[in-house]
């Protein structure tokens, strides 16, 4: 899967506030997927993309549907 670097910071916008609705930390995260929170933290800052198989497990922990994860929030 190839992901533009453009969508980085969607992709963590989306992967911060599901988590954050969820009321998980990001020491929570990084321990259920086994990752440091350094990158948990740099790719809710969208300086870092998850592998496609830590984005399908992100999004199932934290409820939230892969594809909503791509795409950029309406302006109203």
């Amino acid at each position: 899967m190839s992901i533009p670097r453009s969508l980085y910071p969607v992709i963590g916008a989306h992967l911060s506030a599901a988590r954050q609705s969820m009321e998980l930390t990001i020491n929570d995260v990084a321990r259920r997927m086994g990752l440091s929170t350094d990158i948990i933290e740099a790719v809710e800052r969208g300086e870092l993309r998850p592998t496609p198989m830590e984005l399908q497990i992100w999004c199932r922990m934290v409820r939230l549907p892969i594809h909503a994860v791509f795409s950029r929030p309406t302006l109203h």
